[in-house]
């Protein structure tokens, strides 16, 4: 899936959540002036868009796995719109993130620091299949 496009197989929009084009809208903010070693939100989704906030610190790679995140709850609130709303599910986003992260051939020294996380793009580009695989776990929710 490329940013900001459909869902796959996404179901009705009873909401107007995606408006006429029924795609997730992706904005990345301009970056932020944050001090070293402080952790702050990075990014945020809610009603077919996720906003990505990156301080001066992050990487592509903290960004990536902000993105995996992210889409995680985007995709609960679009098949599993009751538990997306009756249930705390950010442990759950994370988990699959790092998961996702892993398998693309991520690393990081601290998940506490966005500036620690390393993804080469050539190895990300090479470990697509993994990472297909590992999102395909969600379709056995």
């Amino acid at each position: 899936m490329r940013l900001g496009d459909k869902l796959p197989g996404a179901i009705a929009d009873d909401l107007g959540m995606y408006g006429s084009c029924q795609t997730l809208s992706v904005t990345v903010r301009p970056r932020r002036a944050v001090p070293a070693n402080r952790v702050i939100k990075t990014g945020s989704y809610t009603y077919g868009r996720i906003s990505l906030f990156p301080c001066r610190h992050c990487t592509s790679g903290s960004m990536t796995q902000v993105v995996l995140h992210e889409l995680f709850h985007a995709w609960l609130h679009q098949y599993h719109d009751d538990f997306y709303t009756c249930h705390p599910h950010c442990d759950l986003a994370e988990r699959f993130a790092n998961a996702g992260f892993a398998a693309l051939g991520g690393a990081l020294r601290s998940p506490e620091l966005c500036g620690s996380y390393r993804l080469a793009i050539s190895n990300a580009m090479r470990s697509l299949p993994l990472f297909r695989s590992v999102a395909n776990t969600l379709l056995r929710l």
